[in-house]
């Protein structure tokens, strides 16, 4: 098996473990509550060079549970 396909297994059992994780009642409600808490509407804040980067992390995690969610179903 190459350096691909093991790679590609890995994240496709990872993937599993986020869509197993958030698609319970319970993660469905845990999700929804990261993205009101941590996906802020504006990206940029004019005022602080600083919390505009944590907005962008908070944004990015984010970003990451949903793709990892889509890992094994793409057209989502």
């Amino acid at each position: 098996m190459s350096s691909k396909e093991i790679a590609t297994a890995a994240l496709k059992v990872k993937g599993m473990d986020f869509q197993v994780t958030f698609s319970t009642a319970t993660g469905e409600k845990v999700l929804k509550a990261l993205i009101a808490e941590f996906d802020p509407a504006q990206l940029f804040n004019p005022n602080s060079d600083s919390a505009t980067f944590v907005n962008i992390g908070e944004h990015n995690v984010i970003m990451y549970i949903r793709q990892m969610m889509r890992v094994n179903n793409p057209t989502e």
